[in-house]
């Protein structure tokens, strides 16, 4: 999966990338929460839901513009949050926990190598 990420991105260029990054982020953010439903909660996979949810939230996201995410953290914040347009390397996480133990999730990205 992650030599067919790489050689998609690497065909493509600016914009188109980075929608691209978006909307795989947007279905794998789905894909996730309905595979943490169906172990921790027993639910049953509804398929359409799982398509749904992941554009609904790439359309979310696409309607967010980079002079938007100024507004959302208040000056006065205490969280470390750094919005740039340089930044070299992206990281997304996620964990989960059921009876004690944990499962962890990382990717992260690197934006100089496209790796």
């Amino acid at each position: 999966m992650l030599d067919f990420v790489e050689a998609l991105l690497s065909s493509l260029s600016g914009d188109l990338r980075k929608e691209v990054i978006i909307y795989i982020g947007c279905v794998i953010q789905a894909i996730w929460k309905w595979r943490n439903m169906v172990r921790i909660k027993g639910c049953n996979v509804d398929v359409k839901s799982v398509i749904t949810e992941a554009a609904t939230a790439f359309l979310e996201f696409s309607d967010c513009r980079v002079e938007d995410l100024s507004q959302a953290i208040p000056e006065d914040s205490d969280d470390q949050a750094v919005q740039s347009e340089s930044a070299n390397h992206i990281m997304f996480t996620d964990a989960s926990w059921k009876e004690g133990v944990g499962g962890y999730a990382v990717v992260a990205i690197n934006c100089v190598e496209n790796s």
